[in-house]
């Protein structure tokens, strides 16, 4: 018989909280996206299995970023250089603005949302790290990669980086700086997608540098 995977999902549930908010108030407005839109809504949904890594439809997930606390960070800003796969890039850009369209306080831009992400991601332990590694599975490495760099608080990047040395110390997981990224934005795809319906819009060939938002959030 096969074993339920609910009591997995509880447990990750548990261990995996969402970190107090912070997020970046001095960012790039400029980041954002010159790739094409996928044309085609089939082949784009085609996509989110493998950009979530198999995370079940209806499992349950930890609690999305909460933005913005910019009093928070530092005013010095730092470049940080990152790798994506097209089909994982046009994913967190459906991401972004779903969660502009259902979250409260959403990042008002695409480098805040990473931003966002990032920091999330570093305020969790090492073990609960491990678990969201463990819920979204290995990157996808299909599709055309390309370098996109983002301007974000250098507050937001050192944490980051104690993030990873905590890692490797703890736990004996060698990321890089992409690696971390991609983990926690694959994690807000899975989000994103069940918050939706189980399913992101097609991802705009360009992002707005401010964003209008709904009215009733």
């Amino acid at each position: 018989m096969a074993r339920k995977r609910m009591s997995l999902a509880d447990r990750q549930a548990q261990a995996i909280r969402g970190p107090e908010e912070t997020a970046a108030d001095k960012l790039d407005q400029g980041a954002q996206s010159d790739q094409g839109a996928q044309s085609d809504q089939d082949a784009h949904s085609d996509h989110i299995d493998q950009a979530v890594g198999g995370v079940a439809t209806g499992r349950e997930l930890p609690a999305p970023a909460r933005r913005v606390r910019p009093e928070q960070l530092s005013g010095e800003t730092v470049r940080l250089g990152t790798y994506w796969r097209e089909p994982i890039f046009d994913q967190a850009k459906s991401a972004y603005l779903v969660d502009l369209d259902t979250l409260p306080d959403a990042a008002d831009s695409f480098a805040r949302w990473i931003a966002a992400l990032i920091t999330e991601h570093a305020e969790r332990t090492p073990r609960q790290r491990v678990e969201v590694a463990q819920l979204v599975g290995e990157e996808p490495t299909k599709g055309r990669g390309f370098a996109r760099s983002f301007t974000l608080p250098r507050d937001v990047v050192d944490h980051m980086e104690q993030a990873i040395v905590d890692d490797r110390r703890a736990t004996g997981r060698v990321l890089t700086r992409t690696a971390f990224v991609s983990e926690c934005v694959r994690l807000a795809i899975a989000q994103a997608t069940e918050r939706n319906g189980g399913h992101l819009p097609p991802a705009p060939a360009r992002l707005p540098n401010r964003p209008a938002r709904r009215a009733t959030l």
